[in-house]
């Protein structure tokens, strides 16, 4: 009987300790398929949040002052992974942006079209403040109502230049170039630039001609520009900027493809209108000279034809000298 008992005890430890290895197995099984995954995407730059402890992200937020995020989740969000190894460990590292302590505002900027050609604008958005003011190359992270810009994707524009002057004041000397287009844009969700613009734009209870430069802002309303139509669902954030006191002097017209190309094309018409004209007034020529001719020959056998007849009437006396005349 003891025999018996102490092999069925035997036995259950022997179950129990291979169901304990079974689950060691299997939760070494679950962390290197975790590892794996967190090193695949470190690869794209996606953070596993599997692998992170919440109470160090949050001690590292409340540590540095300068990381603009309010919470962990919002941190993980704009963070980026990657992972390192010297052939016997692995280190998987979170990046989050610093930011420095100085603020900009963030402009949308368009050329204005005006006689026909418009400040040369490499960007399209800004950053400036009273010392500094930046081009946007590429687009940046937002986070709440900011917008982080890395180094990289910034390009610094000298004070002195033209961009810069015509968004602070003062003398700006500045390249142009040729234009002739009608642009009709919606820069954002609640506003519409127009430029080299003549035309009817009309709302729900409003109708207006405009000729110019404007810049319309939508209220969560659908408006008729031209003959294209606008729908926002917003309402508007933007705020135009207000003029800036700047003088103005041209360095220069730079040509682009563009405008060679549309160049090309109108002399190509109107080199095209002069061919079809020439013809036409080959043709008209040529039957003009025909009637003249054709006049010229009549007026010259009648002439002729008049001229002639008397000279026949005088030969026909002259070869009857000897004729006499008898009085009755």
């Amino acid at each position: 009987m003891m025999v018996h008992i102490n092999a069925i005890s035997k036995s259950v430890k022997e179950e129990n300790l291979e169901l304990l290895d079974l689950s060691k197995v299997l939760i070494l099984k679950e962390q290197v398929s975790e590892v794996v995954q967190a090193c695949q995407m470190a690869k794209t730059g996606i953070v596993n949040t599997n692998l992170l402890d919440r109470e160090e992200i949050h001690r590292l937020i409340l540590e540095e002052e300068s990381l603009p995020y309010q919470n962990s989740i919002e941190a993980i969000e704009h963070g980026s992974a990657s992972v390192y190894s010297n052939g016997t460990l692995l280190l998987y590292v979170l990046s989050m942006p610093k930011v420095k302590p100085d603020s900009y505002r963030l402009l949308m900027t368009r050329a204005a079209i005006i006689n026909g050609q418009h400040v040369v604008l490499d960007y399209e958005k800004m950053l400036i403040n009273q010392d500094e003011t930046f081009g946007i190359k590429n687009d940046c992270s937002s986070i709440g109502n900011y917008s982080i810009c890395a180094p990289k994707s910034l390009a610094r524009l000298p004070e002195d230049g033209c961009i810069a002057r015509l968004l602070k004041g003062g003398n700006a000397k500045c390249h142009f170039e040729p234009s002739s287009s009608i642009i009709i844009e919606m820069m954002d969700e609640t506003s519409l630039f127009l430029t080299n613009f003549w035309g009817k734009i009309q709302g729900k209870n409003y109708e207006n001609v405009l000729n110019g430069t404007y810049v319309v802002l939508l209220n969560n309303e659908t408006i008729v520009v031209g003959n294209q139509t606008f729908t926002s669902r917003s309402t508007r954030m933007v705020q135009a900027l207000p003029p800036a006191l700047t003088n103005v002097t041209s360095n220069g017209l730079k040509l682009n493809l563009d405008y060679i190309h549309e160049l090309s094309v109108t002399n190509i018409r109107h080199l095209r209108k002069l061919g079809e004209t020439f013809h036409f007034s080959l043709i008209f020529d040529t039957v003009a000279l025909t009637i003249l001719a054709s006049i010229c020959y009549v007026i010259w056998r009648k002439i002729t034809t008049t001229i002639y007849f008397p000279r026949l009437n005088r030969s026909i006396k002259q070869d009857q000298p000897n004729a006499h005349f008898k009085d009755v």
